[in-house]
């Protein structure tokens, strides 16, 4: 590497091409009054993360679970099956199959020897092993033995249940006798001061000391909710909500039609309404109306989330708004720490205060220099870019990446070093260099090249963008021909044996790149003696020119009028380029000079169109059809000028999933990323495979946002529909999504939006999906996996164990096994979906899966390289039972 940068010259040159964004994305985000609302803590990495509590967030890594500081530090590494939040300095784990209780510093404070352990309330926590009953302390007291005779439920509010004899009471924390005698048939856990109960055939609010309240309604501890401090909740009805309202001694029903409800939080509820939506105290009247809102979430911390149009911010306890609706997702603040999306980035915030600091991110320079100065790249060339980053904020920035980017049709010409660089950080005030190495190869086209930089750091939620151009100069759209020939003696009389000739022929490049090394091979028939075979041209200019001639001579053992052939074959450098011409003339006499671009011939002589289209030798262009380039007017540019290439054949099933939103189907607090594109890529494969599969519209099941049944169901079906149709139905299966590997099994499976990727084994296992669909008696089975098993992306490295493949099946992945399936954001597709229905489109169908393979394989591995700076190389496994058959199978 020393040796290469010798070969440089020490001439800079500093490009007018070079532009940073318009917009200072650098800088803290501002509310509307220029005051930073909130500080971007750091991005977040992880495929999943819980909240923080105590400081400390359990996340997911390679099938296990850690802890983790608000700076993405490993506190505790990810050893455990299962993780609970810390609360009260201590957090549940398991391992190996048993629950034990760890400190901040991983030290075990109950060894890891129950079967169960429910979270801890008020320093206490329910535990059992085997038919025994415990409770565990935190506060120095020894670990209780429960009795035998007795059922007892977690603590909440001081107090717990207890069942005994099948009747509930409660229990108190500290002294541990009963407060409530048991003698309930049904009994809530308190929230507050209060709980509900029943009692026979009726149902009452209690308070800790067993003081009964009656309610002038029907409600039971299934319909009734009291989540207020005070007792004040809603009662289920049917699925619309009344509301529940507690005051000195007292319960009153109020017939508010709520159509939803979220419990109290810091004393207010959101609740909806055909009137809107608000948030509304614990006496019922309104605190806070969300008319500019589409949608909220609970009090935290004195913030709850609000919705507008998609985009998430945060108002207070008075609704003002504090944190501008920008996020694409946004969860409560616990810990002082909040979950949020923007622009497709994860990361975690906190709200602003007066003493923090923040680091400025900018691209002070990018500069451009080649091997000869002369500030354009030839093919083979090599070229250095240099970006100068700075730092003009008062704090470090941290884990800075530096992206190179570019058009993606100039993906293929240049090969770099790499395409990211990492700066680890840069203090305030100070400045970075990272340099870029690369060389054009053959494929460079001679135009201006875009480079785009993007630079950001894991403590700023934006990333600083900037672009610049320099020219190539290449050789792949050359366009060397054999423009004519003349064949004649050096006086220019008749060509007889024995006598020296000369064939002359004409080179033009008619392409837009320089034509390198130019050479015409010659293939001489018998009785014909030349000083060479083989013509060196050397290098063409666009629209240039170029002659050479070889001498020869005709043996004088021959005699007579004879025709004779040359074989002329033109190659340049890339061997991309040829043309192969028939060079034909007669001894005897004078021969003309032929124009084998336009099949003209010039001499005393001009014959007519029909003569010269058949000499031998002599090219007739035909018209080309000029092509006319649609454009899509929503949507996909995939579907710009698609029409129907295939007749329906009722033969013919597809299920299409696209799996894009894995929060909105889930109740549990955790975060997971979202597939990006995933929705937009089966809506576009469903057209294809209408118009270029030859799918009738009938046979398409198009599932968005799959549930576990919904996909179960669908590909049952679709395996009974060739069980009864045997050797005649041909499945097509495409599948857009998360994809995930069992940490135990190493059993890959796909994830449904209903299923955590933390527990993939409650997913569509690839095994049994594969052998359903090999078992049908389809005819052929194909199937399109635009996922992965790698952990991040559409998909933690564990090497899955190999599925097997039987029956008339193949199917193309997305990525190799430990490989991130990514996407194509310019495109607004998966990178593996965008470039397999380009090639069915461009190729209109008409190709074989050996072919589309390939081809898919290659523009992938190319682009996914240069756009998204990750090795992404598709993958095709078929049946042992169909061999290489497979391969000219035709869509």
């Amino acid at each position: 590497m020393r040796s290469f940068f010798l070969c440089f010259s020490v001439l800079f040159i500093s490009f007018t091409g070079f532009s940073q964004s318009a917009d200072k994305e650098g800088e803290p985000v501002t509310n509307r009054n220029g005051v930073p609302s909130f500080k971007w803590i750091r991005t977040i990495h992880e495929q999943t993360i819980r909240p923080y509590s105590d400081g400390l967030a359990a996340f997911f890594e390679a099938g296990k679970w850690g802890f983790e500081d608000v700076s993405g530090t490993i506190v505790i590494p990810a050893v455990y099956e299962e993780a609970g939040d810390f609360a009260y300095g201590v957090a549940r784990v398991r391992k190996e199959g048993k629950w034990g209780v760890i400190d901040r510093n991983g030290k075990e404070v109950f060894p890891c020897e129950y079967d169960v352990i429910e979270p801890f309330s008020d320093n206490t926590a329910l535990a059992k092993k085997g038919d025994v009953s415990y409770y565990i302390y935190l506060d120095g007291r020894p670990v209780l033995k429960l009795p035998s005779d007795l059922e007892f439920y977690s603590y909440s509010s001081g107090v717990a249940k207890v069942k005994k004899g099948g009747k509930f009471g409660y229990i108190d924390n500290r002294k541990g006798y009963f407060t409530v005698e048991p003698s309930f048939d049904e009994a809530s856990d308190f929230y507050g001061e209060y709980a509900v109960v029943r009692k026979g055939d009726n149902s009452y609010i209690i308070n800790k000391k067993g003081r009964r309240f009656t309610v002038d309604f029907p409600i039971t501890t299934e319909n009734t909710s009291l989540s207020s401090g005070e007792g004040s909740g809603f009662i289920n009805r049917d699925g619309h909500y009344i509301f529940l309202k507690s005051g000195k001694g007292s319960f009153s029903v109020y017939p508010y039609n709520f159509t939803k409800v979220q419990p109290f939080r810091e004393e207010l509820a959101f609740v909806e309404s055909s009137s809107g939506l608000k948030f509304i105290r614990p006496d019922g009247t309104t605190s806070i109306s969300l008319r500019d809102y589409d949608g909220a979430g609970n009090f935290s911390e004195g913030m709850a989330w609000v919705a507008s149009n998609g985009k998430y911010g945060y108002i207070d306890n008075a609704g003002n708004l504090v944190i501008d609706t920008i996020f694409s997702y946004a969860s409560d603040f616990r810990n002082g720490y909040a979950f949020v999306a923007y622009k497709g980035k994860k990361g975690i915030i906190k709200k602003a205060s007066v003493n923090d600091r923040y680091p400025v991110l900018r691209i002070d320079d990018v500069r451009f220099r080649d091997m000869n100065s002369n500030g354009k790249v030839e093919t083979d060339e090599r070229f250095q870019i240099d970006v100068t980053l700075r730092n003009t904020g008062n704090e470090t920035l941290r884990n800075v990446q530096v992206v190179l980017s570019g058009k993606a049709g100039q993906a293929s010409w240049f090969d770099y070093d790499r395409t990211m660089q990492v700066v680890n950080s840069i203090e305030a005030g100070k400045s970075a260099t990272v340099t870029f190495i690369g060389i054009a190869n053959s494929k460079l086209i001679s135009e201006d090249i875009l480079v785009n930089i993007k630079a950001e750091a894991d403590n700023l939620m934006l990333a600083e963008a900037a672009s610049m151009d320099f020219q190539a100069s290449g050789i792949n759209q050359c366009k060397p021909l054999l423009a004519s020939y003349w064949v004649h003696t050096e006086d220019h009389t008749p060509l007889v044996e024995g006598k020296k000739a000369v064939v002359e022929i004409e080179v033009k490049n008619d392409g837009t790149d320089m034509a390198k090394d130019v050479v015409i091979s010659l293939r001489w028939p018998a009785g014909v003696i030349a000083e060479t075979d083989k013509m060196h041209v050397g290098d063409i200019q666009p629209g240039e020119t170029r002659k050479t001639m070889v001498p020869f001579n005709i043996s004088d053992t021959l005699a007579g009028t004879t025709t004779y052939s040359v074989v002329a074959t033109l190659t340049d450098f890339t061997k991309n380029h040829s043309d192969v011409k028939y060079l034909s003339f007669e001894s005897g006499k004078m021969n003309y000079a032929v124009n084998l671009m336009t099949g003209m011939i010039s001499g005393y002589v001009t014959p007519s169109a029909q003569y010269a289209a058949n000499l031998p030798g002599v090219a007739v262009e035909q018209p080309l059809q000029d092509e006319i380039n649609e454009v899509s007017p929503s949507g996909s540019e995939l579907l710009a000028g698609l029409t129907m290439l295939k007749a329906p054949d009722s033969n013919k099933y597809a299920l299409i999933i696209g799996n894009e939103d894995y929060n909105s189907f889930k109740q549990e607090a955790l975060y997971e990323p979202n597939v990006d594109f995933a929705v937009q890529d089966a809506r576009t494969f469903s057209e294809y495979a209408k118009n270029i599969l030859g799918i009738p519209e009938k046979n398409i099941v198009l599932l968005e946002n799959a549930t576990y049944s919904q996909m179960n169901l669908n590909i049952n079906k679709l395996a009974r529909i060739a069980k009864v149709n045997p050797d005649k139905v041909e499945l097509y299966v495409f599948y857009a999504g998360h994809g995930q590997v069992d940490a135990d099994s190493k059993e890959s499976y796909l994830i449904p939006v209903d299923v955590s990727t933390t527990s993939p084994a409650e997913g569509i296992k690839l095994e049994r999906m594969y052998a359903t669909l090999s078992e049908s008696r389809a005819k052929r089975t194909l199937v399109f996996l635009d996922a992965c098993y790698s952990g991040v992306g559409r998909g933690i490295v564990i090497q899955p164990k190999e599925t097997p493949v039987k029956g008339n099946l193949v199917i193309m992945t997305a990525s190799s096994a430990t490989q991130r399936s990514m996407p194509y954001q310019e495109k607004e597709h998966g990178m593996f979906t965008y470039f397999l229905l380009k090639e069915l489109k461009d190729k209109q169908g008409n190709i074989t899966i050996e072919q589309l393979y390939q081809s898919v394989k290659s523009s992938v591995q190319t682009n996914s390289v240069w756009i998204n700076n990750m090795e992404q190389t598709p993958e095709l496994i078929s049946g042992p039972g169909i061999a290489s058959d497979w391969k000219q199978w035709q869509l």
